[in-house]
């Protein structure tokens, strides 16, 4: 057996109400990895009916403390030597997952990036995925800060060896109204958590966000796409922090 036959990839998805885009997201790994751990947040669609399709997905739920401390969890569960890190709601080409294979089979890298589109309305959004980031990394190379509850990065570490991969993964953000409010509410709470509340970023945050995403993000590129997401987004920590604001008067 050849070294390269010896190395084994692990994928990691995270979970909760995740049937629209999940079996596809499966689909676009499963040739490519040898076992997937899935780390669910007590799903009551058919999440979990999915999953059991595939004799490699290997499914655990537990209660959800915040998305860095959901990934060091699974990250315990993996016996690969390699790490695929995908969101449920995101697909990777053909030319990525043929890619990202033959990058961890070449044995010359530690992590690897990958590029990640955004698919909005039917519209791969501009502002997207400019930079690639992490999506594949060698055991142990790869940690975790427990303490950020949303939008965490994975800290590599020093001296590895990073790699990019030639190809897309297609990240799908559907139009519907409900589902995209409960994303960004959910955002937004887990980002109010970490900060605390005050009158001043009250009044300040979700303008600034709205601003930030607009110019630093430059959604504005993408036209009423663009708008739009950064609107609901600020328009949602403004709810939050109405909300939570109110309870502790």
């Amino acid at each position: 057996m050849s070294q390269q036959d010896q190395i084994k990839i692990s994928a990691i998805i995270l979970t909760k109400n995740s049937e629209r885009h999940l079996q596809e997201c499966i689909e676009s790994i499963i040739d490519i990895v040898d076992e997937i751990i899935v780390v669910d947040g007590y799903s009551t669609d058919n999440t979990l009916s999915i999953c059991k399709k595939y004799p490699k997905v290997r499914f655990f739920q537990k209660s959800f403390e915040g998305f860095a401390k959901e990934r060091i969890f699974a990250l315990g569960k993996v016996r690969g030597d390699w790490v695929i890190q995908i969101d449920s709601d995101e697909v990777l080409t053909e030319k990525c997952a043929s890619k990202l294979k033959e990058m961890i089979l070449f044995d010359r890298f530690d992590a690897i990036k990958v590029f990640n589109k955004t698919l909005f309305v039917d519209k791969l959004l501009r502002s997207h995925g400019r930079t690639p980031c992490f999506k594949a990394f060698r055991t142990g190379y790869i940690y975790y800060n427990g303490n950020k509850l949303v939008h965490e990065t994975p800290i590599i570490k020093s001296g590895a060896r990073i790699g990019v991969v030639d190809g897309l993964i297609i990240h799908y953000h559907d139009f519907y109204i409900r589902k995209i409010w409960s994303k960004f509410l959910r955002y937004a709470e887990l980002r109010v958590n970490m900060e605390g509340i005050s009158v001043r970023r009250m009044l300040t945050r979700p303008l600034g966000l709205f601003f930030v995403r607009l110019i630093r993000d430059l959604r504005i590129i993408d036209g009423f796409h663009g708008v739009f997401l950064a609107g609901i987004e600020a328009t949602a920590y403004l709810f939050v922090t109405l909300r939570e604001f109110s309870r502790f008067r």
